[in-house]
């Protein structure tokens, strides 16, 4: 993210805000799960 890379180990959680680039990948060949959670706020 942010030109940077990190390794994060099996069951870690991270967090994407929806304006961040990424390349998230899964670097190993065990399958790996995702989850997107959309966040709203009442409108005015």
């Amino acid at each position: 993210m942010e030109g940077k890379t990190e390794t994060i180990e099996a069951g870690s959680v991270i967090f994407l805000g929806s304006n961040q680039m990424h390349s998230v990948r899964n670097a190993r060949t065990t399958p790996c799960s995702y989850y997107v959670i959309e966040l709203r706020g009442k409108k005015a």
